[in-house]
Order: structure tokens, then sequence, then C-alpha cells
């Protein structure tokens, strides 16, 4: 139904449009594949704090996830996927009011993006049933750097600026 309405819409308004199809309406868990990190070749390429991760392929996803196991979730969200939390009130950048940071639960950063993609949203979080809290456990150099190589590669294929610095 979304896509007819997107079809229909884009020619009522004289957008040129390549429609999608079911195929690619999966969330990013259905196509995940656990490897070591030095054989990564999707969203996890280039990981180096965990010796094991859970990937998908790369493409040009809404939602992109890669798994350090054991270790953190970490989570790219473009479009209405980076605001559809109920945080959102609390600011734009994926509920947050400044474009990087850490509380509690997350670090996190974002890029700007063309168009309808908005603002990329980028967060490492503990995996779940962690009791982990970043702001007692900081992330470590290998995670912010896994995070930082995360979002770059993320912002990039989706033609969006440099993500924000992390905060020191």
């Amino acid at each position: 139904m979304a896509t007819g309405t997107a079809q229909r819409t884009a020619e009522k308004t004289g957008c040129e449009t390549e429609p999608g199809d079911a195929n690619g309406l999966t969330a990013p868990a259905a196509g995940a594949r656990t490897v070591s990190a030095g054989d990564a070749t999707g969203t996890c390429e280039g990981m180096t704090s965990a010796s094991t991760v859970r990937e998908t392929d790369v493409g040009k996803s809404q939602v992109e996830e890669c798994l350090l196991v054991g270790g953190l979730q970490l989570t790219a969200a473009y479009g209405p996927f980076s605001d559809a939390s109920d945080a959102v009130f609390d600011g734009k950048y994926g509920g947050h009011d400044t474009p990087s940071g850490t509380d509690t639960y997350m670090a996190w950063t974002s890029a700007t993006c063309e168009g309808a993609l908005g603002v990329g949203y980028y967060h490492a979080s503990p995996v779940e049933g962690s009791d982990r809290k970043v702001t007692s456990d900081p992330l470590t150099q290998e995670e912010r750097a896994d995070l930082e190589h995360f979002a770059e590669r993320s912002a990039a294929r989706h033609g969006c600026g440099a993500p924000a610095a992390l905060p020191s």
C-alpha cells in the first residue's frame, strides 16, 4: 500500500521514480550473518573492537545495523526512522538536542543528509541484556573508532555529510 501510494503521488506531481518491491522491505536482521570481524564485508566491515560481528549486506537501507558480538549494537537510521521514536520530541538528533554525545545508554553522532533523509543518526548502545552504562563504563578507544567508521561509511553511502565528531 505504501509503495503504491508513493508511486501514485510521484506520478501526479511529475516526479521521476523507480518503485521498489516487497523484497526490499525486510528488517535488517532478516539477512544477518555472524562472521569473524576480519571476514566482514557488509555493515560491520572494518570493525576492530570485537572478534565476531553480526552484519547485513551493505545497501541504502533506511536502517542499518552492525552487532559487535558481546559488546555493542551499532545502528544507523535515516528519514522517518531517525525521528520515529517517542523521544524525538526532545530533539532532532534521534531524540537528542545535540548532533553528538553520550548518555546513560548510548553514544551517538549524526550527519546532515540531502532531501527526505534529513538527519542521519548513528548510535552505539550496549547489547540487549547488558547492564553496561555508557556514562560509567564509556566506550573504549576501539569502540569509538568503530562507531565513527560505521557512521562515516553509512553516511557516505546515503549521500550525507561527514558525521559530527564524538565528544571527548
